[in-house]
Protein backbone atom coordinates (compact mmCIF):
# COMPACT_ATOMS: atom_id res chain seq x y z
CA UNK A 1 0.00 0.00 0.00
CA UNK A 2 1.00 3.33 -0.67
CA UNK A 3 1.53 6.08 1.12
CA UNK A 4 -2.09 7.68 -0.27
CA UNK A 5 -3.62 4.80 0.74
CA UNK A 6 -2.30 5.09 4.11
CA UNK A 7 -3.64 8.99 4.55
CA UNK A 8 -6.67 7.76 3.10
CA UNK A 9 -7.35 4.88 5.59
CA UNK A 10 -6.65 7.53 8.67
CA UNK A 11 -8.78 9.83 6.90
CA UNK A 12 -11.76 7.15 7.00
CA UNK A 13 -11.12 6.30 10.29
CA UNK A 14 -11.57 9.72 11.36
CA UNK A 15 -14.98 9.76 9.80
CA UNK A 16 -16.71 7.09 11.22
CA UNK A 17 -18.80 6.09 14.25
CA UNK A 18 -19.13 3.00 15.97
CA UNK A 19 -20.70 1.17 12.33
CA UNK A 20 -17.03 -0.10 11.36
CA UNK A 21 -15.55 -2.79 11.91
CA UNK A 22 -11.72 -3.96 11.37
CA UNK A 23 -10.44 -7.46 10.35
CA UNK A 24 -6.67 -8.30 10.38
CA UNK A 25 -5.21 -10.22 7.43
CA UNK A 26 -1.81 -10.71 8.60
CA UNK A 27 0.01 -7.39 9.30
CA UNK A 28 -2.57 -5.44 7.73
CA UNK A 29 -5.75 -4.50 9.07
CA UNK A 30 -8.82 -2.72 6.87
CA UNK A 31 -11.63 -0.70 8.24
CA UNK A 32 -15.07 -1.51 6.76
CA UNK A 33 -17.41 1.35 7.40
CA UNK A 34 -21.39 -0.57 7.00
CA UNK A 35 -23.28 3.01 7.45
CA UNK A 36 -22.10 4.21 3.80
CA UNK A 37 -24.01 1.40 2.48
CA UNK A 38 -27.47 2.07 1.81
CA UNK A 39 -30.81 0.63 3.79
CA UNK A 40 -31.81 -2.62 1.34
CA UNK A 41 -28.04 -3.92 1.56
CA UNK A 42 -28.06 -3.31 5.01
CA UNK A 43 -31.43 -5.33 5.49
CA UNK A 44 -29.94 -7.95 2.94
CA UNK A 45 -26.91 -8.35 5.16
CA UNK A 46 -29.34 -8.24 8.16
CA UNK A 47 -31.20 -11.44 6.85
CA UNK A 48 -27.90 -13.19 5.61
CA UNK A 49 -26.27 -12.53 8.98
CA UNK A 50 -30.06 -13.65 10.22
CA UNK A 51 -29.83 -10.56 12.58
CA UNK A 52 -32.87 -9.99 14.71
CA UNK A 53 -33.95 -5.86 14.74
CA UNK A 54 -37.33 -3.86 14.63
CA UNK A 55 -38.26 -2.88 11.42
CA UNK A 56 -38.02 0.55 12.17
CA UNK A 57 -34.43 0.21 13.64
CA UNK A 58 -32.56 3.02 13.27
CA UNK A 59 -29.73 2.82 10.53
CA UNK A 60 -26.25 2.94 12.90
CA UNK A 61 -28.28 0.30 15.14
CA UNK A 62 -28.27 -2.25 12.38
CA UNK A 63 -24.84 -1.38 11.29
CA UNK A 64 -23.62 -1.86 14.78
CA UNK A 65 -25.51 -5.53 14.56
CA UNK A 66 -24.04 -6.15 11.13
CA UNK A 67 -20.23 -5.28 12.15
CA UNK A 68 -20.48 -7.42 15.05
CA UNK A 69 -21.62 -10.27 13.28
CA UNK A 70 -18.63 -9.64 10.60
CA UNK A 71 -16.16 -9.07 12.96
CA UNK A 72 -16.81 -13.16 14.52
CA UNK A 73 -16.24 -14.59 11.07
CA UNK A 74 -13.29 -16.59 10.24
CA UNK A 75 -11.83 -16.23 7.24
CA UNK A 76 -9.01 -18.48 5.40
CA UNK A 77 -7.76 -16.02 2.70
CA UNK A 78 -5.84 -18.75 0.72
CA UNK A 79 -8.68 -20.62 0.52
CA UNK A 80 -10.57 -17.57 -0.60
CA UNK A 81 -8.23 -16.16 -3.25
CA UNK A 82 -7.67 -20.17 -4.58
CA UNK A 83 -11.82 -20.18 -5.42
CA UNK A 84 -11.86 -16.61 -6.35
CA UNK A 85 -9.20 -17.33 -8.94
CA UNK A 86 -10.65 -20.75 -9.82
CA UNK A 87 -14.45 -19.23 -10.52
CA UNK A 88 -12.30 -16.19 -12.38
CA UNK A 89 -10.86 -18.87 -14.76
CA UNK A 90 -14.06 -20.96 -15.37
CA UNK A 91 -15.87 -17.76 -16.56
CA UNK A 92 -13.08 -16.78 -18.99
Amino acid sequence: MGRSSDKENRKSRRSTRKTTSRYSSGANQQLIDFSKLDRETLHKLKKIYKIKAAKNAKKHDICAKISECFMRQQVDEKTVIRNFLRVVKENN
